[in-house]
C-alpha cells in the first residue's frame, strides 16, 4: 500500500548529510524520510516535498493467540 507523506508530517523526517564527491569533498544538508529513505536536499524543513512512501516496515503480527498459563499450573 501506498502512503503519499506531506512534507509538513515533518516528525518523519530526520536531518542527514550527503556527500558531495570532489576535491575535497563536501557534505550538504538534507533530510531523509525515515520509512523509505526518500531523501531531499535543502537546509530548512519548511520546504519538504510530498513524496509516495511504502510506509514502515512490516512487523510480524498474531491473531487469536492462546491465553498464557495459569503461573500455578503444571508445564
Amino acid at each position: 500500500m501506498t502512503i503519499h507523506v506531506s512534507g509538513t508530517v515533518r516528525v518523519l523526517f530526520e536531518r542527514h548529510e550527503l556527500e558531495v564527491p570532489g576535491e575535497p569533498p563536501v557534505k550538504v544538508p538534507a533530510y531523509r524520510c525515515r520509512w523509505c529513505d526518500f531523501t531531499v536536499v535543502t537546509d530548512e524543513r519548511s520546504p519538504l516535498p510530498d513524496h509516495a512512501c511504502d510506509g514502515p516496515a512490516a512487523g510480524e503480527t498474531y491473531r487469536n493467540l492462546p491465553p498464557p498459563p495459569l503461573s500455578h499450573a503444571p508445564t
